[in-house]
């Protein structure tokens, strides 16, 4: 895969920092973190959800900084209305982990789970 360069990332910063500041101007406030357990509380006491993948929940997966994170929204009142988490899975065979993955192995309604993405690179 190419790396970006350094002008992509400079337009990429700057597309960042200009949704930051629309969100703020809007009175609402962004953040990226990278505790997925407080994604995982935050999940099981939204509205309408009934379960959280156990693909990006740290009581059943091996989550760190290096390999996850979530973006937070928050209203003027603190209240967080609307987040995302991602995570990125390294393997040298991409087929065997995606058949391995939890959320695709389990029947769920998907209009009633809370299905985050996630991004898999291969080590080769």
């Amino acid at each position: 895969m190419a790396r970006f360069t350094d002008r992509q990332l400079e337009l990429l910063q700057a597309y960042v920092d200009k949704t930051v500041a629309a969100f703020e101007s809007a009175g609402l406030s962004f953040s990226v973190e990278s505790d997925l357990a407080a994604w995982a509380d935050t999940m099981r006491n939204a509205p309408s959800i009934t379960a959280v993948s156990p693909s990006f929940d740290p009581e059943h997966s091996w989550l760190t900084p290096a390999n996850s994170f979530w973006v937070r929204l928050r209203d003027r009142e603190g209240k967080v209305i609307g987040c995302i988490c991602s995570r990125l899975f390294e393997t040298d065979d991409c087929q065997t982990a995606f058949k391995a993955d939890p959320v695709s192995a389990c029947n769920i309604d998907p209009l009633k789970c809370s299905l985050p993405s996630w991004v898999m690179r291969s080590r080769r």
